[in-house]
């Protein structure tokens, strides 16, 4: 795409692009492991709408398993 070449990048990022046939996957042997998502946010009862909305969709991609 754009005569970028080989890049990596995460899978997440490019499985649109992936299934479309624009992009092809190589050399998966050398693909890094994947690593935890972790979020910290303030202890507090009463927690931003936005930083709730932020948690709420990062959770909801992870279940649905958008992080490979």
């Amino acid at each position: 795409m754009a005569g970028a070449g080989i890049v990596q990048f995460p899978e997440a990022l490019l499985r649109p692009f992936i299934v479309q046939g624009k992009l092809v996957t190589i050399l998966p042997e050398f693909a890094p492991s994947p690593t935890e998502l972790n979020i910290i946010w303030p202890r507090s009862y009463q927690l931003l709408p936005s930083v709730r909305f932020i948690i709420d969709e990062l959770v909801s991609l992870a279940d649905q398993n958008a992080f490979g």
